[in-house]
C-alpha cells in the first residue's frame, strides 16, 4: 500500500505547518511529500531561507530553487550541488550579494563580468562599512 498525499492533503498539511511552526521550521516539520514538492519548497524558502537546508536533496541541483535560496541568503551556497556551484549565473548571484569570491572556482576570477560584479560589491561593502 502506497501512502501518497493528494494535492488537497498537501495543502492541508502546509496550512497546519505554517500555522503551528516558526517560518524557519516549515520544511523541517513537513512530511516528505511536501519537502519534495517544488511548489511548497519555493513557498517555504520565500518565508525563510533556512528551509533550503530541509528541502529534498534534489533541489540542491535545481537552478530555480537554488537561485531563490541564494537571493534569500548567500550562505545557502553551502548546500548547493557541486554542478551548480560551477554555474556562472549562480556565481554572479552570490558575488552580487556577498564576497564569496574567496571560495569560488578560480577559473571565474578572470571572467570580466564576474570581476566587475566583485568590484561593485566591494565598493558597496566599503560604503556600507563607512556609515
Amino acid at each position: 500500500i502506497y501512502n501518497i498525499m493528494t494535492d488537497l492533503e498537501k495543502e492541508m498539511a502546509w496550512n497546519r505547518i505554517t500555522s503551528e511552526c516558526f517560518p524557519s521550521e516549515f520544511l523541517e516539520s513537513a512530511p516528505q511529500e511536501i519537502k519534495s514538492d517544488k511548489y511548497y519548497v519555493m513557498r517555504a524558502i520565500e518565508r525563510d531561507w533556512d528551509n533550503f537546508f530541509y528541502a529534498d536533496e534534489k533541489f540542491r541541483d535545481d537552478k530555480e530553487v537554488v537561485m531563490l535560496a541564494l537571493m534569500m541568503n548567500w550562505e545557502n551556497i553551502e548546500f548547493v550541488s557541486e554542478r551548480l556551484k560551477e554555474d556562472k549565473e549562480i556565481i554572479l548571484e552570490v558575488v552580487k550579494t556577498y564576497w564569496w569570491w574567496d571560495y569560488m572556482p578560480q577559473k571565474y576570477l578572470k571572467d570580466e563580468e564576474i570581476k566587475k560584479a566583485i568590484e561593485k560589491t566591494k565598493k558597496r561593502r566599503k560604503e556600507i562599512n563607512s556609515l
